[in-house]
């Protein structure tokens, strides 16, 4: 089968066609050329410069698949997810490809959408302020109970890291630190101010097919960067019955088609699960679900072929990950957090915490390696 993959700088895209490679032809567009070519399992590195552009990006793409027969595109980020939603009718008169719809998407996407939907689906969020300008945050400040975090309503708009904090002076710098970065987010899309929930995260991953889960898998996160919150530097598989109710919950309510993330936090006061955000694309702890024996790349090839499938239940449990070399990996990591040293260093040593090494394809770890090593003296 020839397969296409999207943003091949995505850190999960390397761990996708190690797995497939071998199988199957599988090509990967990226805007710049970048490690991925270097990988022995990657076909071919297509270029589209005009990733930040909907409608050149779709036209660089439709002709890309004019001119070479897919079976099957499998869109990685969130940018191109929704592009290739928006413009579905095209794209699926030339290649299969497994994308719910794009009001769905539209609710992953934006926050205040996400939080709306999951309220009416009788799905735990934390508490959120609706405010929707400074002179709404000045004038209900006594209301607001801290700590708190304060995140884009709309990563596909705005992208900035979550920023924690603890009282109102420092509030007000957060949100004029994010209008400095975009200018005039204040008055277009307001930042979401949230309750920051005390607990530990995890993530609900799954495929579906036209509302129906196939295949489903659960991780705890035991490391992130930034150390306060945000991708997983280290996590490990996990089931959990309740998780596995409340994710399905939600992505049932969308009528889900295709991968998803929905992340949680376990709130320590109420030992419930409180709805983070929704991922409407392939997740960047991938390769842990593969090392569980998870495969929903398999499962999703498997759908482009018609065949069915049964939900799988017998993944791998308690297994750790580590992402130590990737781009905010565990090393980049240990550059804010410092005490961590011990705990990373037991993890690379430790012959049972799989990491994104693989002797097999070294040469796109490699470039990796020597790109971390330099983010750490440049810093």
């Amino acid at each position: 089968m020839k397969i296409l993959l999207t943003e091949g700088n995505n850190k999960a895209v390397l761990s996708i066609i190690r797995n497939i490679g071998l199988k199957h032809d599988v090509d990967v567009i990226a805007d710049v050329k970048n490690y991925i070519i270097h990988s022995k399992y990657c076909n071919s590195l297509k270029i589209i410069k005009n990733c930040h552009d909907e409608s050149l990006y779709i036209e660089s793409l439709i002709q890309l698949l004019n001119e070479t027969k897919y079976d099957l595109i499998i869109p990685v980020g969130a940018r191109s997810v929704k592009y290739i939603s928006r413009h579905i009718k095209r794209i699926s008169k030339l290649t299969k490809v497994f994308v719910a719809d794009i009001d769905s998407i539209e609710i992953a996407l934006n926050k205040d959408k996400t939080f709306e939907h999951a309220k009416e689906a009788s799905v735990l969020v934390p508490k959120t302020y609706g405010f929707e300008s400074l002179q709404d945050v000045e004038k209900n400040k006594s209301t607001i109970e801290y700590p708190i975090i304060v995140k884009s309503s709309d990563e596909s708009l705005f992208k900035f890291e979550t920023i924690y904090v603890n009282n109102y002076l420092e509030l007000i710098d957060a949100l004029y630190d994010c209008n400095a970065k975009y200018p005039q987010i204040l008055n277009k899309k307001f930042p979401i101010i949230q309750e920051k929930v005390i607990g530990k995260g995890f993530g609900f991953f799954a495929l579906y097919n036209k509302g129906k889960c196939v295949s489903y898998f659960m991780h705890e996160r035991l490391r992130e960067y930034p150390f306060t919150g945000g991708a997983s530097t280290c996590a490990k598989s996990v089931y959990d019955k309740d998780l596995l109710k409340t994710g399905m919950k939600l992505l049932d309510s969308l009528n889900w088609h295709g991968l998803a993330m929905v992340e949680y936090k376990k709130d320590e006061k109420s030992d419930e699960f409180k709805l983070i955000e929704i991922n409407p694309k392939i997740w960047g702890s991938f390769e842990l679900s593969i090392k569980c024996g998870a495969y929903f790349i398999q499962d999703l090839i498997s759908l482009t072929q018609e065949e069915n499938i049964t939900p799988k239940k017998n993944y791998a449990r308690h297994k750790r990950f580590q992402w130590i070399f990737s781009y905010k990996g565990d090393l980049d990591r240990l550059k804010q957090r410092k005490r961590d040293f011990l705990y990373v260093v037991a993890d690379i040593f430790n012959p049972w915490v799989f990491n994104e090494i693989s002797f097999k394809d070294f040469k796109p770890n490699s470039l990796q390696i020597k790109a971390s090593i330099k983010r750490l003296i440049d810093r």
